[in-house]
């Protein structure tokens, strides 16, 4: 319930002409209740714009792509990470071909001649238990 009070309604009306930011929600009450319906949607509309104003339009993006790289620094990239695993992925490869290789069984050498062949990955089963190849070219 708002009770009318004529000096609270005129600092209200002083402070939605001069500072909207200073506006209480006590003063919106007193202008929309005995200013009328408009002059209290004018003073939330003030208060609002005043108290949260809006965002500067953003310029408009430069032609950039994935995170702001460029399709050139992506394939740099890629090929550094590429090269990178490669170089610490092969002797891991050789490390498992000597231990795995006079006991493959038909569906493994199958596997490994793919893998060899230049393929990067490889799916395959050999008995029961399903294998995952990665073939670093040599």
């Amino acid at each position: 319930m708002t009770l009318y009070d004529r000096g609270a309604f005129e600092q209200a009306h002083v402070r939605l002409r001069s500072a909207p930011g200073e506006l209480t929600m006590a003063d919106v009450e007193q202008l929309a209740t005995f200013g009328g319906a408009d002059l209290g949607r004018e003073a939330l509309a003030a208060r609002k714009a005043a108290l949260f104003p809006a965002p500067a339009v953003p310029a408009p993006a430069q032609a950039v792509n994935r995170g702001g790289l460029s399709e050139a620094s992506i394939d740099a990239i890629a090929e550094g990470v590429v090269t990178f695993l490669a170089e610490h992925i092969r002797p891991i490869l050789a490390r498992l071909r000597a231990i795995a290789g006079p006991r493959q069984g038909r569906g493994q050498r199958a596997l490994a001649r793919r893998v060899q062949a230049g393929r990067t990955l490889s799916l395959g089963r050999a008995g029961d238990a399903p294998w995952v190849a990665l073939g670093v070219p040599a």
